[in-house]
């Protein structure tokens, strides 16, 4: 998966294809997530701050998704409003 590599290029990528760049990575990062939580909790010999922080990672990366497609998905309704107002205008 092709990524920005730095501000400058990042900031010069149009912003509905930066958000579909986000949305891929968070959605890569899923499943390893998932893998390694369910690894970490048979170990026992782990410190429950571990457990803690691995769980609050997984859940801070599944709410940035989440916020991301608001996002996404709110741009969408604007920039449909606006043609149509363009249009009708």
């Amino acid at each position: 998966m092709l990524t920005p590599n730095g501000k400058e290029y990042a900031q010069k990528i149009p912003r509905e294809e930066l958000t579909h760049v986000i949305l891929k990575l968070l959605q890569a990062w899923k499943e390893p997530l998932s893998h390694f939580n369910q690894h970490i909790e048979h170990h026992q010999e782990l410190p429950d701050d571990s457990l803690s922080k691995a769980k609050q990672i997984s859940n801070m990366v599944h709410e940035l998704k989440t916020g991301v497609e608001k996002v996404t998905e709110k741009a969408r309704f604007f920039c449909i409003a606006f043609i149509y107002i363009s249009y009708v205008a």
